[in-house]
């Protein structure tokens, strides 16, 4: 997890601040924006999917309504039959069965006819009739009076008689029935009921049946199908289909033994069937004792969102890609500004000091940032001038520091302004640079002491590591591995950030290309003294190199400090025992060790005092 961290860590200082701006503007929004459109998504697709099962539902509740009306409506015209005067004036005579004239049977045979006009003025019903004895005449008329017998012989009159016996309606499933002169017979679901007298007695006396199309039924059916995937079927309580949207999937799944069982609550349900998941509402209807099942496919409903789904990705990339714009527009607005001050800060860094003072336009902190700026540089071109009229001349080196030392507490305050303003506005780079450059003074200045902590020299190397990583883009890496004990005791100051300084410029400064640079420093206790060792994987030196390092400075202005600098401050301080040893191939990189008396720092103090 640390190695992760660290990498990540790299891997971001390793970015430029502009790249770090839209990063640190757009995710952030970015994030809300796309969590908020999810949360958007989700609720439309719940809600569409709601609103689908509620339409679907309205459909069933319409195809339910009228499939009880037709079944209302059968038992209504059966009614009408069993309380017919003239049929129940013929059929309740005691006499009916005795033998009669023809042309009294005849009469009456006109007569029970007309009791099925009425009847079959229904829209939905196509048949209704009664079930007589087989030896009246007119029971094989085929059309409205039928024999018993053939009642008898259906393949579904021991249930028929069960069921008159608890209720007194019986529905059958659909049958075939036959009208004279019509070949094609018509499917069709029947109800059936047993006629008793009226007279009190509650004779036995006849059988009526109605009879609707199953076509009708169907009809309605259709009605409650929310999708073209949507299966809809009507079944009596034995399972017996009477009508069905789509017979090739209600048989496979029949066949599967996969249909649900009846169930009355009305409220949608998941089932899944042959792998298929779907969305299931079914409901009794008690007077038929049918239940009607509609199944919608969850596949149909989530096809219907689709179109929802894809405007609202569509409306994310379009929102994504401002957001993106407008922090691409921001952070240029930002670091044109910031690059502008930092070349600024460079070229006074460099010792040019004449930089033109630029007023930014802007009315915020880094505008603040650039009048602070101004100011500083104006103080030191005032200094300057000052020291120049002064007439003391003074080596580059020293009149740096004698610049830095003028007003010390002023350039700290200037570079805490700088890190404040930066953290304020969210660049971390910046704030960065300001503190790592106020550590590297401070150690560097020192308030005019030769003498620190290795602690502080330590803190003054990284600082100096922290300044340069913003030149190679996070590229070099620092390991230090001092004990605590150690790092109490004194040194003279500036002794090692030199040494680091050579590993970078004969290492990744002179070609990049090598990705990145590590440097290790470690010290450690050798009886009186205590030995620095400064290693890295550069190139390595030659031989001829390192004697060069020990016959003339070869660091660059900004420090003021080089190999044989250290070398004559340590040996003059300390005695011709101490001071650098340079180690190094040409191919595995440099090591070089610097060895000091190990004292406190108030023993140095004294030491360096009685020189």
């Amino acid at each position: 997890m640390k190695t992760i961290l660290s990498r990540a860590r790299r891997f971001v200082s390793g970015l430029s601040m502009r790249t770090k701006l839209i990063v640190a503007f757009s995710v952030p929004v970015m994030l809300v924006m796309a969590l908020t459109m999810l949360g958007v998504h989700r609720f439309l697709i719940v809600r569409h999917e709601e609103q689908a099962l509620s339409s679907a539902m309205s459909s069933y509740s319409q195809s339910y309504d009228l499939i009880e009306s037709y079944i209302n409506t059968m038992a209504y015209v059966s009614e009408s039959i069993y309380y017919n005067g003239d049929l129940q004036r013929i059929l309740s005579d005691r006499n009916y069965a005795k033998e009669l004239p023809i042309d009294e049977r005849y009469r009456e045979y006109r007569r029970l006819s007309d009791v099925f006009i009425s009847p079959e003025n229904e829209d939905i019903v196509c048949q209704a009739g009664i079930y007589l004895r087989g030896d009246i005449p007119y029971t094989n008329d085929g059309v409205h009076i039928m024999p018993l017998n053939m009642l008898f012989e259906r393949s579904d009159y021991m249930r028929f008689i069960y069921t008159v016996r608890r209720d007194k309606f019986y529905f059958s499933p659909p049958v075939n029935l036959y009208k004279p002169g019509v070949d094609e017979p018509t499917r069709a679901v029947t109800m059936l009921r047993p006629v008793r007298t009226t007279d009190g007695s509650a004779r036995q006396i006849c059988f009526v049946q109605v009879s609707v199309p199953v076509d009708e039924f169907l009809k309605v059916l259709t009605y409650a199908n929310a999708t073209d995937g949507s299966v809809t079927y009507l079944v009596d309580e034995y399972r017996q289909l009477i009508a069905t949207t789509d017979e090739d999937a209600y048989w496979s799944m029949k066949r599967q033994r996969q249909l649900p069982l009846n169930d009355d609550d009305g409220t949608w349900r998941e089932t899944t069937i042959d792998g298929t998941r779907y969305y299931m509402l079914q409901r009794s209807i008690p007077k038929a004792r049918w239940a009607l099942t509609l199944l919608i496919p969850e596949a149909d409903i989530r096809a219907q969102g689709d179109y929802l789904t894809g405007i609202v990705i569509t409306l994310t990339l379009l929102i994504l890609a401002a957001i993106v714009l407008v922090a691409y527009l921001l952070a240029n607005s930002y670091t044109a500004r910031l690059r502008n001050l930092n070349a600024r800060i460079q070229k006074v860094r460099s010792g040019e000091l004449a930089v033109e003072h630029d007023r930014d336009a802007g009315h915020d902190e880094i505008a603040e940032l650039f009048e602070s700026f101004n100011e500083m540089t104006e103080e030191l071109q005032k200094l300057m001038r000052e020291q120049y009229r002064s007439g003391k001349a003074v080596k580059a080196a020293e009149l740096r520091a004698l610049q830095a030392q003028i007003n010390p507490h002023f350039l700290y305050n200037t570079l805490d302004l700088i890190n404040w303003e930066a953290f304020e506005h969210d660049a971390p780079e910046i704030s960065e640079i300001a503190q790592n450059l106020a550590k590297f003074y401070r150690v560097s200045l020192n308030k005019g002491r030769p003498a620190v902590t290795i602690r502080e020299e330590l803190e003054h190397v990284r600082a100096y590591v922290g300044i340069e990583n913003h030149h190679f883009d996070g590229s070099i890496f620092l390991h230090i591995d001092v004990p605590e004990e150690i790092q109490a005791l004194g040194c003279i100051n500036i002794i090692l950030q030199p040494l680091v300084e050579n590993s970078i410029m004969h290492g990744i400064a002179k070609d990049i290309s090598r990705g990145e640079c590590n440097i290790w420093i470690s010290a450690k206790r050798e009886g009186g003294d205590v030995v620095f060792t400064v290693t890295d994987d550069g190139p390595g030196m030659t031989e001829r190199q390192i004697q060069e390092m020990f016959m003339k400075n070869t660091t660059r202005r900004a420090s003021g400090y080089g190999v044989k600098n250290i070398q004559s401050r340590l040996q003059l301080s300390f005695g011709e025992s101490y001071g650098i040893a340079y180690r190094s191939d040409a191919k595995s990189g440099t090591r070089a060790s610097v060895r000091i008396p190990a004292l406190t720092p108030e023993e140095l103090e004294t030491h360096l005092e009685n020189l």
